[in-house]
């Protein structure tokens, strides 16, 4: 028998597959595990994780489509000047979905809810929406583990009662860092819609540098880069690829551009394993990278291309400043992000809490 029921939220069903199905499958072996996200972004990750879950629920879930579909549509009916939107409807499939779930869990006496960076990095929700969702998070079940700070002040205004953090993101790092020559070129690697800053960074991406952009998107969006660098020679878009480690290799710089507050970007991390430099956009999730690592090259959201061209070349041309900067990042990464050593954290912690 199980020992617990987990219900574990994610805002996007890949990122679970991808970045944490390890610990899914070890929290697996002795608890039930549910699974709450808002989309699955047509990746597969549903298939990749049935056999580790009781259950996956979210807007594309059967039945919850059909409802989500009901409310996209007479929204528009309604509010055809209001241009509702279907950002609006996935929003408001996510409530639903989320509601949906807690009725579920309430006959449970020992449920408990891990919140792997999800319902705080649906940044864009209404504060007030999130802190509903707190209050019935925290009515519903005995236990709430968050990842990070921002999650906690997002839905629980910050209060740690019944609330804990656990070990933010993990990578596996049993090979070693990748010491190839780099070539002085920048690489994008990451989703093509707008809050990721793809198209921010092309716009102000400065003209006599080097650009490659590796991705996936809708086909509106794909459309939209291609158009945005019909007229930039030196930016490529060269389409999507699942080896991130072979592709980061070669570049110097990987640019990180993200206009939200999204969790912890494991494109950070991966870079740093293949040897190339991060240039952030700083959002309160990587405070704890800045903090350890002071010198990470970071940008203001609004950043431009003078901006970035004066970071770029300040390390072209200070070779030994680049590697005493991917030295800190290397050592922070062995540290802090470790996934066999983070996993083992975030079991031992869910075992001492719930006991």
């Amino acid at each position: 028998m199980k020992n617990n029921q987990i219900t574990i939220h994610e805002h996007d069903l890949w990122a679970l597959a991808n970045f944490r199905s390890t610990l899914v499958r070890e929290l697996s072996k002795n608890h039930a595990i549910d699974v709450l996200c808002l989309h699955d972004n047509f990746s597969g990750g549903e298939a990749r994780l049935s056999p580790f879950v009781s259950k996956i629920v979210g807007p594309f879930s059967p039945g919850l489509f059909g409802l989500f579909c009901e409310i996209y549509a007479r929204g528009r009916s309604l509010y055809p000047q209001n241009g509702v939107t279907l950002v609006f409807g996935l929003r408001t499939a996510l409530i639903v979905s989320f509601l949906f779930l807690l009725t579920k869990a309430k006959g449970a006496s020992n449920n408990r809810i891990v919140l792997v960076p999800g319902l705080g990095r649906a940044g864009k929700l209404n504060i007030q929406i999130l802190r509903f969702m707190g209050t019935m998070i925290r009515k519903s079940f005995s236990h709430v583990f968050v990842l990070n700070q921002h999650d906690l002040e997002s839905l629980f205004s910050g209060n740690p009662s019944s609330v804990e953090i656990l070990p933010s993101e993990g990578i596996e790092i049993s090979e070693k860092f990748n010491l190839s020559p780099k070539e002085d070129r920048c690489i994008y690697f990451g989703r093509i819609i707008k809050d990721k800053g793809i198209f921010h960074l092309i716009e102000n991406f400065p003209a006599d540098l080097d650009l490659d952009i590796f991705g996936y998107g809708s086909r509106k969006n794909i459309e939209r880069v291609n158009g945005a660098i019909k007229h930039a020679p030196r930016i490529k878009f060269l389409g999507h690829t699942d080896n991130i480690h072979s592709k980061l290799a070669p570049y110097r710089f990987a640019i990180v551009p993200t206009q939200y507050n999204e969790g912890f970007p494991m494109v950070i991390l991966e870079s740093i394993l293949a040897g190339c430099l991060p240039i952030v956009v700083k959002i309160p999730q990587i405070s704890h990278l800045t903090d350890h690592v002071p010198k990470l090259l970071t940008l203001e959201k609004n950043f431009g291309s003078e901006d970035l061209a004066l970071i770029i070349r300040q390390y072209v041309q200070n070779p030994e400043l680049a590697n005493s900067l991917m030295q800190e990042l290397r050592e922070y990464v062995i540290l802090f992000h470790c996934k066999t050593s983070i996993n083992k954290k975030i079991l031992e912690k869910i075992a001492k809490s719930t006991n």
